[in-house]
C-alpha cells in the first residue's frame, strides 16, 4: 500500500508477471472497485511512513505523483486521470534551475510537498505549482541521494542522506546542518559506523529517527 488519500481510497501499487510491469491502482472502498492507471510507479518502497513516488496536500487535497522517468503528475480527480505538469529536465517553476525530480514525500502541515533529488530540494506549493523554497546540497557526491524528507508539526523540514541530517525552518529561513559523528551526533557508546539517520514520525514534543549502522543487523530509534 501506498497511502490512504482524504477520500479515503487506497493508492497501491500491483505487478503483472506477464508484462512485467509495476502498475499504479487506486481501491475505492464505497464502490469497491479498483481502478488501474498507465503509470509504472517502479519498485520503491515505504520506510516507515514515508512514500517515495506519491504525495497528497492537504492543502487542496491533490495528488501529486513522479513517474520512473522522472516526469511529475497531478491526479484530476473529476477526470480520474493523472495530468503531466513538469517534464523531465524542465525549468523548475519559481526557481531558475532545469532539473529532474527523483523522489516526493507527503507534505506537513505547511501543505508544500518535499521533491528533489541528490542535489536539491524543493518544496513545492500545489496550488501555485511552483516551487517556493529551494536548498542545495552540493557537498553530497552525485552517488548520495537526499532520500528521507520529512516534515514535522512546528514547520520544520528534516533531511537526510547517508553521513548528513539537515534541519530547515523555511518561515524563519533558519537551515542547520549535521554530519554524523560531529556534535549532536556523536553517538558516544551508540552504534559504531552509522550510515543512515532516517526522519520517520513525530509527537507534540520530539522527532523520531530511524538509524542504521553497518556493524549491527538490527536499526534503533532515535528522538
Amino acid at each position: 500500500v501506498l497511502f490512504e488519500d482524504i477520500k479515503n481510497n487506497i493508492w497501491f501499487r500491483s505487478f503483472s508477471g506477464n508484462r512485467g510491469e509495476n502498475m499504479l491502482c487506486r481501491y475505492e472502498p464505497d464502490t469497491k472497485k479498483i481502478y488501474r492507471y498507465p503509470h509504472d510507479v517502479g519498485s520503491r518502497y515505504n520506510n516507515i511512513v514515508l512514500n517515495f513516488s506519491m504525495a497528497e496536500s492537504k492543502k487542496d487535497s491533490s495528488i501529486w505523483l513522479v513517474t520512473p522517468d522522472k516526469n511529475i503528475m497531478r491526479y484530476v480527480r473529476n477526470q480520474d486521470k493523472f495530468e503531466q505538469i513538469l517534464k523531465n529536465g524542465d525549468l523548475i517553476p519559481g526557481t531558475s534551475i532545469t532539473d529532474s525530480i527523483q523522489d516526493m514525500t507527503p507534505a506537513g502541515a505547511s501543505g508544500l510537498i518535499p521533491m528533489g533529488n541528490n542535489q536539491h530540494l524543493y518544496l513545492w506549493d500545489p496550488i501555485a505549482r511552483k516551487s517556493v523554497h529551494q536548498y542545495s546540497f552540493p557537498e553530497h557526491p552525485d552517488d548520495q541521494w537526499i532520500g528521507a524528507v520529512f516534515a514535522d508539526q512546528k514547520g520544520n523540514f528534516w533531511v537526510s542522506s547517508e553521513g548528513h541530517l539537515t534541519r530547515i525552518h523555511p518561515e524563519k529561513k533558519e537551515r542547520q546542518d549535521y554530519k554524523v559523528g560531529e556534535g549532536i551526533l556523536n553517538f558516544k557508546g551508540g552504534p559504531a559506523d552509522i550510515t543512515s539517520i532516517i526522519p520517520v514520525l513525530h509527537d507534540d514534543s520530539f522527532v523520531w529517527f530511524l538509524i542504521g549502522a553497518n556493524d549491527s543487523p538490527n536499526s534503533s530509534i532515535l528522538r
